[in-house]
């Protein structure tokens, strides 16, 4: 296919056929990198109720925070929506007892883990007390957060707080070994087997777009809903997946949230290469928008929908091992001629949330669209 051709046949609507991916020889597929992990999944079921079983008195948080810890935890909270994709890969969420998620907002977490139902939903926008009140109504022996704004709020109501947030694959790393020491039971052995997958996939990707010049490489305006100026800033993990996949964050500014988004006029003025949104039918409402008609993205039919599936892919959450490999496809196609999308999509959800998805189902995550919307 040529370059045209892919640009045409995808801009403004999820990606749905791409095919192939990258190996040294300009091919990987995320097949390759699980199969060189899965001795880890093997010692994982091996060693259950072994590996991890004795939680330490005490860690260090991702925020240099030292924190004592219980005995043994068996339940947990977790404050922060993003990290429960990476409870499903560490535990399957099995000790997850609240959450701010819910079936409404992450549709296809509650699909493909079955323990998501076991965990309360803690009610949005309350205050620190209010929050950490509702966390202790579920009895968790401690809280997983990003950040520290809770620390004190739950540390009144008995409740330890570890702070697992980051912004570079390095924290991503750390921070999953830190979650999984904490929830034992076999976790620590499916971090590994994440983290060196991770590793894996980044060194071979980048092995490709390290070749792209600095002044090359295009500029990429993402976010959960860039239609709604809901768009990942500077500082944020987006920065690091656009680095690896051989671009650069368009918004060099601060980030857009659902509270707080940033002015559409503003982000249509950065003139991205390249437009990634998460939201179904975003792609083609930009397309069709005046106020985007002049940006680069749209005159040269670079605006997609960004795949989404426990949550978006370029979110910092687990999903991110597909988040770089399929912009790096998205971006650059004539490097990774040989990505396989669908066969990527069914080889991580398999591995790292036990859940088999069927063609459809592939199509709707690479769509960014829930699992209410098969036919």
């Amino acid at each position: 296919m040529s370059t045209s051709d892919h640009t045409t046949s995808l801009a403004a609507q999820s990606l749905t056929t791409r095919r192939g991916f990258i190996t040294a020889s300009g091919c990987i597929c995320l097949a390759a990198v699980v199969a060189s992990a899965r001795p880890h999944a093997a010692l994982a079921d091996a060693t259950e109720g072994q590996v991890g079983d004795a939680t330490p008195t005490s860690v260090t948080d991702m925020g240099g925070t030292a924190v004592e810890l219980p005995d043994a935890v068996s339940s947990y909270a977790d404050t922060w929506a993003d990290h429960a994709s990476i409870d499903i890969v560490l535990d399957g969420a099995k000790g997850l007892v609240a959450t701010p998620v819910s079936r409404d907002t992450h549709p296809w977490m509650y699909e493909m883990c079955p323990n998501m139902k076991n965990a309360a939903t803690i009610p949005a926008h309350q205050d620190a007390s209010a929050e950490a009140a509702s966390v202790a109504d579920q009895g968790p022996q401690l809280a997983f957060a990003k950040g520290d704004a809770l620390r004190k709020a739950l540390e009144e109501q008995g409740i330890p707080l570890v702070d697992c947030s980051f912004a570079t694959f390095d924290q991503m790393a750390q921070s999953i070994e830190l979650s999984a020491q904490i929830i034992g039971k076999g976790a620590q052995v499916n971090a590994q087997k994440y983290t060196d997958a991770l590793t894996k996939m980044l060194d071979a990707i980048k092995q490709q777009t390290d070749t792209v010049d600095e002044s090359d490489r295009p500029t990429v305006l993402y976010g959960p809903s860039v239609a709604t100026g809901v768009v990942a800033g500077a500082g944020t993990i987006a920065d690091e997946w656009l680095s690896a996949a051989g671009a650069a964050n368009a918004n060099t500014g601060g980030s857009g949230t659902a509270d707080a988004p940033c002015a559409v006029e503003d982000l249509a003025a950065l003139n991205p290469d390249y437009i990634l949104t998460a939201t179904p039918g975003e792609a083609q409402a930009i397309m069709d928008s005046k106020e985007w008609a002049q940006t680069k993205a749209v005159k040269n039919k670079h605006v997609y929908t960004n795949p989404a599936g426990a949550s978006p892919w370029g979110e910092p959450g687990a999903e991110l091992l597909l988040q770089v490999q399929w912009a790096a496809a998205v971006i650059h196609p004539d490097l990774f001629k040989d990505f396989d999308e669908e066969q990527a999509v069914e080889d991580f959800y398999k591995e790292y949330f036990n859940y088999e998805l069927d063609k459809d189902q592939v199509k709707l995550i690479l769509s960014a669209e829930p699992p209410t919307a098969q036919k």
